[in-house]
């Protein structure tokens, strides 16, 4: 008989599964709601702060915000699924074969919930066409061109705080002990966007809120289909 452990962040994913919290019909509401809240309290003092914001914040958001890039993420992520697949479909069984298994899934999880993630946002930006902050002096903190296409007007929400949210939450699941400094490292990450004058606050909340949702819904459905990492396989 084979045993699955679901995964705990302080609470299993099956408990969170049943609050209805991930649906998306639930969450994507949530998540809008949320962000307009930010918005609506931070968004335009946000703005006047353009360039004005403490060294002390922007010197190390600027050397530390491409690490929210999610291309290193995705491609580092693919090559271990690769390497270690191949290293552990040529194996007969034992200890080293069940951790290659663990690697791999766990690698496929983290690639899933950023591709996924990052995917949707790129779409969203595109379609909600908001203006980033360079051009508040012009246009204030909320205006909006749909399908303009173009850098400027890509704003929400961000993707840089969305590939923070997939990865570092990914990682809260996948090491549940050490979640708090995981959600914190990619809260931190997230708001480097804000500082750099890439985005406004509601921006990078609703990316870090989109990526950690699509972390949480990847990891059920791998729970869910047996594709989890777990040690009891």
């Amino acid at each position: 008989m084979t045993m699955t452990t679901t995964p705990r962040i302080g609470f299993s994913l099956a408990e969170l599964r049943a609050t209805g919290l991930l649906r998306p019909h639930v969450a994507l509401p949530l998540i809008f709601a949320v962000s307009v809240i930010v918005g609506l309290q931070l968004d335009a003092w946000a703005g006047g702060q353009m360039g004005r914001w403490p060294v002390w914040l922007s010197h190390p958001s600027r050397m530390m915000t491409d690490y929210a890039k999610s291309g290193w993420i995705l491609w580092s992520s693919a090559a271990l699924i690769v390497t270690v697949y191949v290293s552990y479909r040529d194996m007969d069984g034992g200890a080293v074969r069940d951790f290659t298994r663990r690697l791999t899934s766990a690698a496929a999880f983290v690639f899933v919930s950023v591709a996924t993630s990052g995917l949707t946002a790129t779409l969203l930006k595109n379609a909600i066409g908001r203006a980033r902050p360079a051009l508040f002096d012009e246009t204030g903190p909320f205006d909006f061109r749909p399908f303009e296409m173009q850098f400027f007007y890509q704003g929400f929400p961000s993707g840089h705080g969305t590939t923070a949210g997939a990865f570092f939450t990914a990682l809260a699941i996948l090491y549940p002990r050490y979640w708090l400094v995981w959600i914190a490292l990619g809260v931190a990450l997230a708001s480097t966007r804000v500082f750099v004058g890439a985005h406004y606050p509601s921006d990078s909340t609703a990316g870090f809120l989109l990526g950690a949702w699509f972390a949480f819904a990847v990891a059920c459905i791998f729970h869910a289909r047996g594709w989890w990492p777990d040690r009891g396989r």
